[in-house]
């Protein structure tokens, strides 16, 4: 039997925010999604971001969109940064 970490996450200003202009069925999924994270399983679309500038942030597809954390291990806290419809996700 191993051993099932429980994450605390925190949510930014900016992703409440945004989260308001997303669909409510869309939301429902994004909320069970962070709630399986949360729950240290990760059986689906995390990913690391590439590049130095986004050292230790991690997407997760939801839909069509994509939700931005960071996970601090040591702390079992994962920072839930900000959410983007795809074709806004990555442009700077």
């Amino acid at each position: 039997m191993g051993l099932t970490l429980i994450y605390h996450l925190a949510y930014a200003k900016q992703f409440l925010k945004e989260l308001q202009t997303i669909p409510v069925e869309t939301r429902e999924i994004l909320k069970r999604k962070l709630e399986q994270l949360a729950s240290g399983d990760y059986p689906f679309n995390l990913a690391p971001l590439k590049g130095p500038r986004y050292q230790g942030i991690y997407r997760i597809r939801v839909s069509s969109w994509r939700v931005f954390c960071r996970l601090d291990q040591p702390n079992l806290t994962i920072y839930v940064l900000s959410v983007k419809h795809r074709r806004e996700a990555y442009r700077n």
